[in-house]
């Protein structure tokens, strides 16, 4: 057979520094999710939740001193309807002498009311409580203009902010807040042409407290909305940031435990040939007729890599992908099993060993098998933390009317550590010298597989 060449193959590796590749490159600063995520959206809600609170405010000012521009404008034209029976006498020039001059006096010697002026159709000052301002031209400005377009409009003011002529005079405090509304006098009520104009200057305590109520109400809800908004984004983003954590850290052990489960798959696949060596070598020993311990310790041999086989045939079996496994585990069977093949290790550390199982437990998965295997990893554990003799108690009842099945696993050694399970489950954790940390992350990993829940606790839950 002939193959076209590809070139030589090469690995490549960078010189040895000295440092390990962390060190050398830094590390990068953890990404923060929660972190950001708090910072941008107090940032952003807070920004969205105050351009609304000032818009709302700027509206609602707005809409009451327009109300009430509307308000007096029907109010000062219905008196002058009152007073001037001849519509046509107010389109003469002289229309505000009289009964209506007297009028104009009472409108300015009403409560809050600063100053009144009364603009003819050439805009100029026809009358004024101020009798230094009658006759004056002023500049025409949005509010007057407006007046005169039939549309009455209304400004809140601070004295000495805005550079009108005619504010100089108004007898108010430096910084002091008015307003300052201009009213369209009509022809008559149903032709609504403009003749006049009205300007009324007022510092209206009442309008201000309810204007500034209104505005705390808005603002209030508007922080208030904004901060339950962001409370409860926050609450859910964190309850997801840590349910994400956890399950970065199960799948990061999960990774693991799968590597050490292909690493374990290959060394119990190589393990077969020697098994196999040691076996005939036994059986070879017992057909030359070994007597005696010899003859008995050829027997446990045997028996030994019996199991030790049945475990790597059963343990390759369940590691192939996407292999199912129905067996139904003997619950009684596979803690018999356990403590007969640890009996040895009970009487050499003095650990007097009690079962107590109910009759009539039914099956459950996994395997015996694979239920032996985890309860022999267990047993172990408890016996390492009883380094002096003790007891060790296994048992096996029923839950919930038959169906769960509890099997308990009770010692008296020297219990959990400060870290309890959490660090016990994790891959390559562990207190012992001479251990990997391997032993309850699997079993945990095949109780949770068949749907069981395994726990650790210094008494019983």
């Amino acid at each position: 057979m002939r193959f076209k060449s590809r070139g030589p193959s090469s690995i490549r590796f960078p010189k040895n520094s000295g440092l390990p590749p962390s060190k050398k490159a830094g590390r990068q600063p953890a990404f923060s999710f929660l972190q950001r995520f708090a910072i941008l959206s107090f940032v952003s809600i807070g920004v969205v939740s105050m351009a609304m609170a000032f818009v709302l405010s700027q509206f609602l000012t707005s809409r009451f001193l327009y109300r009430e521009a509307e308000v007096m404008t029907e109010f000062v034209n219905g008196v002058i309807t009152v007073k001037l029976h001849d519509s046509a006498t107010r389109s003469d020039r002289n229309w505000m002498e009289g009964d209506l001059g007297k009028f104009f006096e009472h409108l300015a010697h009403m409560p809050d009311v600063i100053r009144t002026n009364v603009f003819g159709g050439d805009r100029r000052i026809a009358w004024s409580s101020d009798p230094t301002m009658i006759g004056r031209p002023f500049e025409r400005n949005d509010g007057l203009e407006s007046a005169f377009r039939g549309r009455p409009t209304s400004s809140m003011e601070i004295q000495g902010e805005n550079g009108k002529d005619e504010h100089v005079s108004l007898p108010l405090e430096h910084g002091a807040s008015f307003v300052e509304s201009y009213l369209p006098i009509w022809r008559d009520d149903a032709d609504h042409t403009t003749v006049g104009a009205v300007e009324v200057y007022r510092a209206p305590k009442q309008l201000f407290q309810a204007i500034d109520a209104g505005v705390r109400r808005i603002w209030g809800s508007a922080l208030g909305g904004g901060a339950v908004i962001f409370l409860t984004l926050f609450w859910m983003v964190r309850r997801a940031s840590r349910t994400i954590k956890r399950q970065e850290k199960e799948l990061v052990a999960s990774e693991m435990l799968a590597a050490v489960g292909e690493m374990a798959s290959a060394v119990a696949h190589s393990l077969r040939n020697p098994l196999a060596s040691v076996r005939s070598s036994a059986e070879l020993a017992l057909a030359a007729g070994a007597e005696g311990q010899a003859r008995a310790a050829m027997k446990d041999i045997l028996a030994d890599t019996d199991r030790l086989e049945t475990w790597i045939k059963q343990y390759l079996a369940d590691a192939q992908p996407g292999a199912q496994n129905d067996a139904v585990a003997d619950v009684a069977d596979a803690i018999r099993q356990t403590a007969d093949n640890l009996d040895r290790a009970f009487r050499r550390n003095g650990i007097r060993a009690t079962i107590e199982i109910d009759p009539d437990l039914p099956g459950v998965r996994p395997s015996t098998l694979l239920l032996a295997q985890v309860l022999n990893g267990l047993v172990a554990n408890a016996i390492e933390a009883m380094p002096e003799g003790g007891e060790l108690r296994l048992a096996a009842t029923t839950e919930l009317h038959g169906k769960l099945v509890r099997i308990s696993i009770e010692d008296s050694g020297v219990g959990l550590p400060e870290t309890g399970a959490e660090a016990a489950f994790a891959p390559f954790s562990t207190t012992k010298s001479a251990g990997f940390g391997l032993g309850l992350p699997l079993a945990h990993r095949i109780v949770a597989r068949y749907g069981g829940r395994l726990t650790l606790a210094n008494r019983p839950p």
